[in-house]
């Protein structure tokens, strides 16, 4: 019984929580009703349903991933400061849970990396053919707010680190990953 409380639900909520953040994902992407289609072939999908009679981070790590990435979308498409601040901050901490589920969660942060790599070297080239359309899209007048991400990954990894793995005698070391390290 243990196991269907702590393990089982909690996997049935991130799956039902996953669906929904999809939605909200793909609706930015398409029109309603491929979003809706989109959404039902994942939600009502045999083999994610049966994930959840499994005891894994998979489902829980794919929602924290996910919020990452339309997380880190809405910092890249919004226009208003104080916005891409609260996206820039929810990206941070997202991704360190998903590096907190999962040590392959940090890839999620190196993609970041390489997003705001791509966006500097099209700005000191000063020629936008290469990546014209995409740079266009970037709002990079802010650099202090595309740090945000980093530094929300790196405190919420920080408070973690304090609060959960230096009570355990070592147990931040065995765990691995840079949430541990």
């Amino acid at each position: 019984f243990s196991s269907l409380i702590y393990y089982k639900i909690p996997v049935a909520l991130c799956l039902t929580i996953l669906t929904f953040v999809l939605f909200l994902f793909y609706s930015k992407r398409f029109q309603a009703l491929y979003a809706a289609a989109l959404t039902m072939a994942f939600g009502l999908s045999p083999l994610f349903i049966t994930f959840t009679n499994e005891i894994l981070t998979n489902l829980p790590h794919m929602l924290f991933s996910t919020l990452s990435v339309l997380f880190l979308y809405e910092l890249f498409e919004e226009r208003k400061l104080g916005k891409q601040i609260a996206f820039a901050i929810l990206a941070g901490i997202s991704i360190g849970i998903a590096d907190l589920i999962r040590v392959n969660g940090i890839i999620l942060l190196l993609a970041l990396g390489c997003t705001h790599l791509i966006c500097l070297i099209n700005w000191l080239l000063r020629k936008h053919r290469y990546f014209g359309d995409f740079y266009r899209r970037l709002p990079i007048r802010h650099i202090g707010v595309h740090a945000l991400p980093y530094v929300g990954y790196f405190l919420f990894t920080a408070v973690i680190n304090l609060v959960v793995f230096s009570r355990g005698g070592g147990i931040g070391v065995q765990a691995g990953g840079a949430t541990a390290g």
